[in-house]
């Protein structure tokens, strides 16, 4: 029987989330799901048996929610980058996004914390752009506040994880 090294579970409470690109969502971020991946699979036919092959991983979206803030600065910071990717308004408006600070992509990091609440695991997320923006919903009829939050899914190319020294 294998023993584990580490008897502490991970935590989902105790991580920080900084994508380059959009710095007011970075102090609002509620959740982030961390992607899952699938490898297809192949087959090549042979005179005896089928054999199967590995062929190329997908990524899940990356979904974070965060909570929007009064001045909606952190969900237009992710409106004018789709905007810009599937919307411009001219070919002047796509360039100008090309050729700002980040580019049309931006790559993120989230570290998780160990038990003791220090810095234990990053995961890189490579040139990210987002492909989904949640609706905002208003209502007058809840008893307390309930501040609005927002959904944003990301595509990215891959993502690495890393442990650090803690």
């Amino acid at each position: 029987m294998v023993k584990s090294t580490n008897p502490n579970f991970l935590s989902p409470l105790s991580y920080k989330f900084v994508l380059k690109r959009t710095p007011n969502i970075n102090f609002n971020v509620q959740t982030v799901r961390l992607p899952g991946l699938s490898l297809s699979a192949t087959e090549t036919a042979t005179p005896f048996v089928t054999m199967p092959n590995s062929g190329k991983i997908t990524f899940s979206p990356l979904a974070i929610t965060f909570r929007v803030n009064e001045d909606m600065s952190d969900y237009l910071e992710i409106h004018n980058w789709m905007k810009g990717l599937g919307s411009p308004t001219s070919f002047t408006e796509y360039a100008a996004l090309k050729q700002s600070t980040f580019g049309l992509y931006s790559d993120a990091t989230l570290v998780i914390n160990n038990s003791r609440r220090l810095s234990n695991i990053s995961v890189t997320f490579i040139d990210m752009f987002p492909i989904e923006l949640s609706d905002l919903q208003f209502t007058t009829m809840d008893v307390d506040v309930n501040y609005i939050e927002c959904t944003v899914d990301f595509r990215f190319l891959r993502y690495e994880i890393g442990v650090l020294n803690s």
